[in-house]
């Protein structure tokens, strides 16, 4: 018998037999743990639509913005998961299977991020456009978020979509369930 002992090992490594690793989590278990986050910051969401229809206050919608990121990057490098992901059983890992740090949260929500910069700048350019103060509903707020943004803005947001998913598509298909954020990252999504 070896003398090497798996309770002296702070983590489980790349060497260690398949049969003691987590299970990797799969494409529909973290679809659930989005719904739920998504749940989650629906009051924020609420929130942050009447702000544009009837408040009208700029701090306000910056505030709202930055909730979901902050919830997101901490909760993860805090404790590995979101609400989403506790609910659904699912932790973030490192490849090497030890808990994630902030650093590698932050770049989880790098692809994430381009797009809520994007989203920052088009709702900046909306707050501060002509005509944004008698938008009262969505037929008048699409037209006038259009006109804001510009042309360039608005494709620049719809590939920044585009990249988000595919991105959680890679989950599908990757062998080791890797979303192209999870690659960015070096990290894995585990079922405890």
């Amino acid at each position: 018998m070896s003398d090497h002992n798996i309770l002296d090992d702070d983590l489980l490594t790349e060497n260690t037999p398949p049969e003691i690793l987590p299970p990797l989590a799969g494409f529909w278990t973290r679809v659930g743990a989005s719904l739920v986050d998504f749940l989650v910051m629906l009051p924020i969401t609420g929130l942050g639509v009447y702000n544009l229809l009837s408040i009208k206050s700029l701090p306000l919608a910056v505030i709202c913005m930055f909730v979901q990121p902050v919830y997101k990057i901490f909760m993860e490098g805090q404790y590995g998961a979101t609400l989403g992901k506790m609910a659904t059983h699912i932790k973030v890992l490192g490849t090497d299977y030890a808990p994630i740090d902030m650093n590698q949260a932050v770049k989880r929500y790098s692809i994430y991020g381009i797009n809520f910069l994007l989203s920052a700048v088009t709702t900046i350019l909306l707050f501060s456009s002509y005509g944004f103060e008698e938008v009262t509903n969505f037929l008048t707020l699409g037209p006038q978020q259009a006109q804001a943004a510009g042309t360039m803005l608005n494709l620049l947001s719809q590939l920044s979509g585009l990249l988000v998913l595919v991105s959680v598509i890679f989950v599908a298909f990757d062998i080791r369930k890797q979303a192209l954020h999870d690659k960015i990252a070096g990290t894995l999504v585990v079922t405890k």
